[in-house]
């Protein structure tokens, strides 16, 4: 029966093992363009702009920033003038910052995505729709 306890004592310390080696997670963007992932804070100025807290399960997250692009694009959905399209815009770019794909897109990627947002506005049915599609495209490479 005490053998039988402390097989019970091994076993449950196993199991919990992981949940206190588990550590912060960062992903920095070296000089190269190379993502790295590391256990310590990215260093130097450049590098320090690229810093991104990685969930040890994986899972990308948000930062202030892009809790507050959220509610910007949430409450941007409730205006009056909105389209349809550019309400499923905002509901992909939401989709696109809450499992970081937003934080992977280049700076051409990013201007080609304001300037999709732009014809989004646009009073042309047919150009708004070409828009949504040529951002569903843009967030699915």
């Amino acid at each position: 029966m005490k053998n039988r306890r402390i097989v019970e004592l091994m076993v449950a310390g196993a199991l919990l093992s992981p949940v206190f080696a588990s550590a912060q997670l960062f992903k920095c963007q070296a000089p190269d363009g190379k993502v790295v992932f590391s256990d310590t804070r990215c260093e130097g100025p450049a590098a320090a702009a690229k810093v991104e807290k990685v969930d040890p399960s994986g899972r990308h997250q948000l930062t202030d920033a892009d809790k507050a692009r959220i509610r910007e694009l949430e409450v941007g959905q409730l205006g009056a003038k909105v389209t349809d399209e550019q309400k499923t815009a905002a509901s992909l770019e939401i989709s696109s910052i809450r499992i970081g794909q937003e934080t992977r897109l280049t700076p051409e990627q990013r201007k080609r995505r304001e300037a999709i947002n732009a014809e989004l506005a646009g009073p042309d049915p047919k150009k708004r729709k070409d828009a949504l599609n040529a951002l569903r495209t843009l967030y699915s490479q």
